[in-house]
């Protein structure tokens, strides 16, 4: 075994300032261990054991005004830096969702076709402010496998919409995906938009209802995931969403052969009649029909005045989350079959309505989500995604313009540069590739327990990390036990706020030939390799 200690002090040579007035230096570091003295916590690691798991973290976009890549008006200032740092993330299926609240950006078919009475007929497939975004989309990937959602289907397709306009493009319109049923029960009629779409992105394009050839695009997609949280914006029961997705999922994999495909995407907490449901072959409309994945959300609600009540409110949330996850797997476990069935977190955040402007949020809600990738690496989850790159302050897009979640945003809605979410998701991926790796026992004991979270990983190369979070207020210090080097990077408390941080300062590094400690201060977020 190896031991990682915890104490009240730091010292080593960092390689960035940790204050933006502060260097650090050795002696510095030096002195506040001479004043504070012992008063150890301990994470042991038994490198010996430890399941297999190919947990990797990676990120989803929901498209909003500020990703639009047109030269109309009204189109994004920012969007030119938020898909190259998307292209700097590196991240393998990351997760694509048009989203409901902004149509004109999701919806490429805002009315039924009309046949007219001289005999022609005409549709309004549009893709003017879609393809930018796509193709932006596919080159800051640029290779990297990827899951498609176009979750929003078209209003005019489902019972009472037929009357719903789409506003203009950066107004946001939550009223739009109201249909609790389709107007073709057969779900013949949804199957065809989403198959049409499918052929134009991925197939190099699509004959619409009136006969028209559009020319599209020849794009690889890995996954393929049908709606997002069905039980709250079509108030499917879970009977129900296993009768669309057997009628829509043949037909896709009769488009793309290659592609996987990914179920429920469910929002809400315990809602266990939709796992058994969906995991439930018999319950299916045909046995091949394929259940490759299930997808599910979290985001940890709420507001508070100060950081630290919040702090605890929050990761009081992800730990019941986490519980909650380890149902989901038994249920996984219990409807196993020959090819196993992916878990995606594919949805992870924090949604605040104030506390965003708290100095130190982002660095929490960063914190959350390394804490949850932590918890739930030993339980064989695949894939963990942070939610999500762009979120806004509604004047960043126009004067009169909502919100869109700020407080989820990973990058400055004025510049697009990262924040701590970005550059802790950025250093993780580029630590924690994807592959089977090896999850091993990590407790932590004494001072640090409740305070400081790990969970160390044996990567396919070999490599040894352990991922460390500060989930406090107050610093601690990580020692690496027996004598052992090792390099480490880390986020911390002065990368940045809404307003992002200072491009590649924003992970400091730091490196010891012997067990020497690391100081972690508030919600730092760091990845030590063990040498």
């Amino acid at each position: 075994k190896a031991t990682v200690s915890v104490l009240n002090c730091t010292r080593g040579v960092l390689s960035r300032p940790v204050q933006r007035k502060t260097m650090v230096t050795a002696g510095w570091c030096a002195a506040l261990l001479a004043a504070s003295g012992a008063g150890a916590a301990q994470v042991d690691v038994d490198w010996t054991a430890g399941p297999q798991t190919a947990t990797h973290p990676t990120y989803q976009t929901s498209i909003n005004p500020l990703y639009r890549r047109d030269a109309l008006p009204g189109t994004s200032n920012i969007s030119a830096t938020v898909f190259e740092k998307m292209k700097e993330l590196r991240a393998d299926y990351m997760r694509h969702v048009p989203w409901f609240p902004y149509p004109r950006l999701a919806v490429a078919e805002l009315a039924p076709p009309v046949q007219h009475p001289n005999g022609t007929c005409t549709t309004s497939w549009d893709f003017t402010y879609i393809d930018p975004i796509t193709n932006a989309l596919f080159e800051a990937l640029d290779g990297h496998p990827m899951v498609m959602n176009f979750a929003t289907s078209p209003e005019w397709m489902w019972v009472g919409g037929e009357n719903v306009t789409a506003p203009p493009v950066n107004i946001q319109f939550e009223g739009y995906e109201a249909g609790a049923t389709p107007r073709d029960s057969s779900y013949a009629e949804l199957a065809g938009y989403w198959v049409r779409l499918a052929q134009y992105y991925t197939q190099g394009g699509m004959v619409d209802e009136c006969g028209k050839f559009h020319k599209g695009y020849k794009y690889d997609v890995a996954w393929w995931e049908v709606l997002n949280e069905p039980e709250g914006e079509h108030k499917f029961q879970p009977a129900e969403y296993n009768a669309l997705y057997d009628a829509v999922v043949p037909q896709l994999r009769a488009v793309m052969p290659g592609v996987k495909f990914l179920g429920l995407a469910l929002g809400g907490h315990d809602e266990w009649g939709y796992y058994e449901t969906f995991l439930n072959r018999s319950l299916h409309a045909a046995p091949d029909v394929p259940i490759d994945g299930v997808s599910f959300h979290d985001y940890v609600i709420g507001d508070d005045a100060a950081i630290a009540p919040l702090a605890l409110k929050y990761f009081a949330g992800v730990d019941a989350f986490v519980a909650e996850v380890k149902t989901i797997t038994a249920i996984r476990q219990r409807h196993a079959e020959a090819t196993p069935v992916e878990l995606f977190i594919n949805e992870i955040g924090c949604l605040s309505k104030q506390s965003y402007r708290l100095p130190g949020f982002y660095n929490l809600c960063s914190a959350t989500y390394a804490y949850l990738f932590a918890k739930v690496a030993p339980l064989q989850v695949e894939h963990v995604g942070m939610s999500q790159v762009v979120g806004f302050e509604g004047h960043a897009v126009c004067p009169t313009c909502a919100n869109e979640w700020p407080s989820t945003s990973m990058v400055n809605w004025f510049s697009g540069d990262g924040n701590a979410r970005y550059h802790t998701l950025k250093m993780m991926i580029a630590n924690i590739p994807l592959g089977v790796k090896v999850a091993h026992p990590t407790t932590v004991t004494a001072a640090g327990e409740g305070v400081v979270a790990a969970q160390a990983l044996t990567l396919p190369s070999g490599a040894r990390k352990v991922v460390v979070v500060n989930t406090g207020v107050s610093p601690v210090d990580v020692v690496i036990g027996g004598n052992v080097s090792y390099a480490a990077e880390f986020v911390d408390d002065t990368t940045g706020d809404a307003f992002g941080c200072d491009g590649a300062a924003c992970i400091g590094t730091i490196s010891s030939p012997t067990a020497t400690p690391l100081r972690l201060g508030m919600f730092w977020v760091a990845v030590v390799t063990v040498m």
